[in-house]
């Protein structure tokens, strides 16, 4: 019988998936995803400013308002339009360049949402997901 292939490996876990599983070396680790043809993921990097190709995107999107942001809603990229849209970003120090922060702590944020209740909610559900996703990035 043909033996399973090791996926939790690609997910960075030897062996089984469970509590205290210890990591595929890294030369395995590297070697399974180029057999799978994919790129690793670094768990603890995370974007604290848009890729030049990106922010150019997002600025020629302009009469559009456009933003760009992280999994954690961190804002990486906006153009002017969005600013005199919603607020000027800029102002804001960066910590505060947090669209989760944004609508729940800035009085003109918080009345923009149409159905502010459900968007809080979703936004909650999306920050606890990539809490998990990236259980080794500093929050």
């Amino acid at each position: 019988m043909p033996s399973r292939p090791r996926t939790a490996a690609l997910s960075g876990r030897g062996g089984g998936a469970g509590p205290g599983a210890s990591p595929a070396p890294p030369d395995e680790r590297a070697y399974l995803f180029h057999l799978a043809r994919q790129r690793p993921r670094d768990a603890d990097k995370h974007a604290t400013v848009a890729p030049p190709p990106l922010a150019r995107l997002v600025a020629d999107l302009s009469p559009l308002p456009a933003i760009l942001m992280n999994h954690r809603y961190g804002l990486l990229a906006w153009n002017g339009e969005m600013a005199r849209l919603l607020l000027d970003f800029d102002t804001l120090a960066p910590s505060r360049r947090n669209a989760m922060w944004l609508c729940l702590m800035r009085r003109e944020m918080r009345e923009f949402p149409v159905d502010r209740e459900r968007v809080v909610w979703e936004g909650i559900a999306h920050l606890r997901a990539a809490g998990a996703a990236h259980p080794t990035s500093s929050w």
